[in-house]
């Protein structure tokens, strides 16, 4: 699959526009694709019944088309999208029509296997995009024979995809829902309306926590957590990071140890861990000595239970967006995405940041790192300053004073200034506090690490 394209000029696009593939791979890594290995993954969650969607790019054959029938639809799809964008008003917040017809070429690129060759035992030749038969003309009824008996061998039906299509601009079903597929970082993901679809911006996470890796490699000997997994990308990427230290890195990781790199993904909705398991499964992850485990449960609690803290590394990228703003989100997003998973709470939308804040206050490891993602801008700032405010007491080993307080709201902890006598008990919690900044130049994490 060719690379589509490079970063969304300014103004940026917005945190939950629709873009279907890796900004992270359109700029880094060159794409092939390949049916990926799988590896058991471990869990303290029984996974559910019910089987998982496979990704519509590799699902088995299940119908033959023409080149011609393809092309038609493609011109069918445009013209939907056209009327479409022309019929509602600007404050529909429908993708600009160049951005849908981008997603009516990804579907096709994930819906033909290939092209039939003479026997059916055969597997499908190698098909690209650029020799879809062009737009068949009463000029072109004489000649389009061999157009029509180029037979492609489809893993949907011409009428599954007008179906697809129709539920794509009319219920404003995000794509990724309808082809079961988010392609993240050099991922291919599971998605399900369980889990909120992995944003591109999210990928720098990945980045950061590499950075912190490379100066701290003994960050990897500790376990780490991600808090809110979802669909697991993030777990998987930080497990496969952590795994790097361990190749290469003699010091961290000795060949007699029996240590090995360890991320607990939590995620409250079972729902949404059995989607994570699934992901992590068939990234084989675990192959090489990482492993991922998973958890239901409210942040910390179920770790708290199984008695593991003093992690390397806490990555959290929680629901932060303000009640208020919630129902002003797109159709794709306020309709069809988990509320629970965008849902920050009342006032500043910091009910879930301050939580895995207080609770990685009392849990990282001395010089552990903590990664968040926020809204960006006056949230992410806010964030960074209470942060590098947050104190504990000096006398009450593991407890936390209120620099995040109760109402979902960011205040600050109490200073010199306001002449309390409790600051003198008091010490603050972390250092190198830094708000850094998303493939657009946006301010939209807040990084810090545990005093030493």
């Amino acid at each position: 699959m060719a690379l589509l394209h490079a970063l969304p000029p300014p103004p940026c696009r917005s945190r939950f526009e629709r873009l279907h593939r890796s900004i992270w791979r359109a700029r880094y890594v060159p794409y092939s694709p390949s049916r990926l290995a799988c590896a058991a993954a471990g869990s303290d969650v029984e996974r559910d019944a019910a089987p998982l969607p496979t990704p519509l790019r590799e699902r088995d054959a299940s119908s033959t088309s023409s080149s011609l029938l393809v092309s038609e639809w493609r011109a069918w799809a445009r013209d939907r999208a056209k009327a479409t964008s022309e019929a509602l008003p600007a404050t529909s917040d429908l993708p600009s029509v160049e951005s849908l017809f981008t997603e009516i070429d990804w579907i096709i690129e994930d819906a033909v296997m290939g092209q039939r060759r003479g026997s059916t035992d055969e597997p499908p030749a190698p098909w690209s995009i650029a020799e879809i038969a062009p737009r068949r003309t009463k000029a072109d009824d004489d000649d389009d024979d061999d157009a029509s008996a180029r037979e492609l061998v489809l893993r949907e039906s011409v009428a599954g995809l007008r179906a697809l299509w129709n539920a794509r601009l009319d219920d404003r079903v995000p794509l990724q829902y309808l082809t079961s597929t988010s392609h993240w970082r050099d991922l291919v993901l599971v998605v399900t309306p369980a889990t909120l679809i992995p944003r591109p911006e999210t990928e720098r996470m990945v980045d950061f926590v590499a950075d912190a890796l490379r100066r701290s490699p003994e960050l990897a000997r500790a376990p780490w957590a991600d808090l809110g997994t979802g669909s697991g990308a993030l777990a998987i990427a930080v497990a496969r990071e952590l795994r790097e230290v361990a190749r290469r890195d003699e010091n961290v990781f000795g060949e007699d140890s029996n240590d090995a790199p360890v991320v607990h993904a939590v995620d409250v909705d079972p729902a949404a861990i059995a989607v994570a398991t699934e992901n992590a499964r068939r990234h084989g992850c675990f192959r090489d000595g990482s492993t991922i485990a998973f958890h239901v449960g409210s942040w910390f609690e179920p770790l708290d239970a199984l008695g593991v803290d003093r992690f390397g590394g806490v990555v959290s990228n929680p629901p932060y967006i303000p009640s208020a703003d919630v129902p002003h989100l797109q159709p794709e997003v306020v309709r069809h995405e988990p509320a629970l998973a965008l849902d920050g709470g009342d006032g500043a939308g910091t009910r879930c940041v301050d939580a895995v804040v207080a609770g990685a206050a009392a849990r990282l490891k001395p010089g552990g790192f903590l990664l968040l993602e926020t809204n960006g801008g006056t949230q992410a700032e806010a964030i960074a300053r209470s942060l590098r405010d947050f104190c504990v007491g000096a006398n009450a080993e593991g407890s936390f004073g209120g620099s995040f307080g109760g109402s979902g709201g960011v205040s600050r902890a109490p200073n010199a200034t306001d002449g309390s006598s409790m600051d003198a008990e008091k010490e603050k919690v972390f250092e190198d506090v830094a708000v850094l900044r998303d493939f657009c130049g946006v301010g939209r994490f807040v990084s810090a690490r545990r005093k030493q």
